[in-house]
């Protein structure tokens, strides 16, 4: 199997300077990522270490600073609920 250039693939997911503040304390800091279409993300971590955290605040369920793009186009491209209906977050406790 041969490698692939990432390089040249366009990111359909991006993030861009995220801060996520938990209670009085900033969890993330700064955070740039982006993500390739087909391409699989894997955060892992301890207990609290701020996983779900990230995802919420991806979700737009929480309020954070920073850019969050998909396909190009910001979250303030989307209502609340259409930027949700894309991203998608299932919760692994209710």
């Amino acid at each position: 199997m041969g490698s692939t250039d990432w390089s040249m693939i366009e990111a359909t997911s991006e993030m861009e300077g995220l801060n996520i503040q938990n209670l009085s304390f900033i969890e993330w800091e700064h955070l740039d990522l982006s993500v390739a279409e087909s391409e699989v993300v894997c955060l892992l971590g301890d207990s609290g270490s701020g996983k779900s955290l990230l995802l919420r605040a991806i979700a737009d369920l929480i309020v954070n600073e920073g850019k969050v793009s998909l396909w190009g186009k910001g979250r303030e491209s989307f209502s609340p609920p259409e930027w949700r209906q894309r991203v998608g977050y299932l919760a692994a406790e209710i």
